[in-house]
């Protein structure tokens, strides 16, 4: 027999809804917490929250702490399943049960709500992690929103579930008015949730590439001939270096202003991001010393403690000028970053470099502070300014090179990387190939030649290189130097 008490529908039973959307947060905020707090990470409100999950995601407990999560997630698919079924005894006798046509509507009907629940919380948390907040953001409105989100979208889902059990049992007017009322409800939120996506935040595009319409395969590559030094004799490399990532975007002059064009027009989208980054990786290989400084700025004005990261490193190693003390002032500023004992100690670097030895030890003493080594434990990175008169020169016959490229060296054990983090100059050769890189600060530093892009061999077999110099060393006592005379000759291409 069929009970003739009035069964407590889904819709009005939020605690499934509360344990799925806590489970997804938990492990969001699990998955985006800070990696490290030896860096940098945004000073916003909620921080004890972020390293909590920080403390517990590096714990010995952390594993336990999934599997907590993961249960709580379960319990709560768990009590709406068992609400279905509830739904299904409650409202239908065996022989209803039995029927064909009552498990194709649920079968058919549960598969297409899973999807209708689904979507909408895939999209909801893409543009919360990829358009909001960046990763390690620490920000207290993600985890809210996305709790929020998760709640209403599995909460209508489940009244949606429960009124399907109800009617396809049944077939009763009342339950299926009810299941078109939660269906519609649904999915007008989650269509308008993806027109709102992709109408502000070009979710509809595939990639950054078909979104800021430039090619997705580096269209040129350039050769990079690099000076050396190998057990203690001077010689050279030779690399092939792409511009851009195949499969992901083209890096070239043209396509890098197409990236600034599309952050302009689309400053909140979900690839503005991946659009940032690859604005300074770009202007990084192509050596564009302005730009680069200027999109390592605007990336970590906006968040991105990977940019603030680079950008600091890069200051360390740049010509002492107003311009770099300006942009470490920006960078030291505490009340926009909770600033770690790794990154006092880039500052620290960096304002030694500029001859600033009251603000060098400040940084230094906040970071063996926060790092916990006692200040005898640590050598004192050694202060420099820019050294008067001081500077590189020299002249490169045979093959002109493109650009001239000098690059600080912090550690011998550091392989000779082109990274943006290393770049102290760049420079071309005038008409006679000469070169000058002046105002330097004391350290070693290595050169590298940009090549004609496409026109040379890229293997070092086919490279004959005379009045190799190796590493260079700027000193107080020798503050400039003059390179002897290089001859670069390429023998097949």
């Amino acid at each position: 027999m069929i009970p003739t008490r009035k069964f407590p529908d889904q819709a009005a039973t939020p605690w499934p809804a509360l344990l799925i959307a806590a489970g997804l947060t938990a492990m969001l905020c699990l998955d985006r917490a800070p990696v490290s707090a030896d860096f940098v990470v945004p000073r916003r409100a909620g921080w004890a929250l972020f390293q909590g999950a920080m403390n517990l995601a590096h714990s010995p407990g952390g594993a336990k702490a999934g599997w907590l999560i993961l249960a709580m997630f379960l319990g709560g698919a768990s009590l709406m399943l068992r609400q279905f079924i509830q739904a299904l005894q409650w409202r239908a006798n065996s022989a209803r049960l039995k029927a064909a046509s009552a498990w194709i509507a649920l079968l058919l009907g549960s598969a297409v709500l899973f999807e209708a629940v689904r979507f909408p919380i895939a999209l909801w948390l893409n543009v919360l992690v990829n358009v909001w907040f960046a990763p390690g953001a620490a920000d207290l409105r993600e985890p809210i929103l996305a709790f929020l989100g998760a709640f209403w979208i599995v909460f209508l889902g489940g009244g949606a579930w429960s009124s399907l059990a109800c009617w396809a049992v049944d077939r009763q007017a009342s339950n299926l008015r009810r299941l078109a009322l939660w269906i519609s409800v649904l999915s007008a939120g989650a269509l308008g949730l993806y027109i709102w996506a992709a109408m502000s935040f070009d979710y509809r595009q595939t990639s950054l590439a078909a979104a800021a319409s430039i090619p997705d395969q580096p269209r040129q590559s350039e050769t990079f001939l690099i000076l050396n030094t190998r057990e203690g004799k001077p010689g050279f490399e030779v690399h092939d270096a792409e511009q851009g990532f195949s499969g992901l975007a083209d890096l070239s002059p043209d396509s890098l202003q197409r990236i600034e064009d599309y952050l302009a027009r689309r400053p909140l989208s979900i690839f503005w991001r991946q659009a940032e980054r690859l604005l300074w990786e770009g202007y990084g290989r192509a050596q564009d010393v302005p730009r680069l400084r200027q999109s390592l700025w605007a990336a970590q004005r906006r968040g991105d403690a990977l940019a603030w990261i680079v950008l600091a490193q890069h200051l360390s190693c740049a010509p002492p000028d107003r311009l770099v003390e300006g942009l470490l002032e920006g960078l030291s500023d505490e009340s926009r970053w909770r600033i770690g004992g790794r990154a006092a100690q880039m500052l620290a670097e960096a304002y030694a470099g500029l001859g600033l030895r009251d603000k060098s030890a400040f940084w230094r003493k906040k970071s063996t502070a926060a790092l916990g080594i006692a200040p005898g434990l640590w050598s004192e990175p050694p202060s420099a300014g820019a050294l008067r008169p001081g500077g590189v020169r020299g002249r490169v016959s045979g093959i002109k090179p493109v650009r001239v490229l000098l690059y600080a060296r912090k550690d011998p054990a550091e392989p000779y990387s082109l990274s943006p983090a290393r770049l102290a100059a760049a420079g071309r050769v005038d008409g006679g190939g000469r070169f000058a890189f002046t105002g330097l600060a004391a350290g070693d530093y290595f050169l590298a030649f940009a090549l004609p892009a496409g026109r040379l061999p890229s293997r070092k077999e086919s490279f004959l290189v005379r009045g190799l110099r190796g590493d260079i060393r700027l000193r107080a006592n020798r503050p400039c130097i003059e390179l002897p005379d290089l001859e670069i000759e390429a023998s097949e291409k």
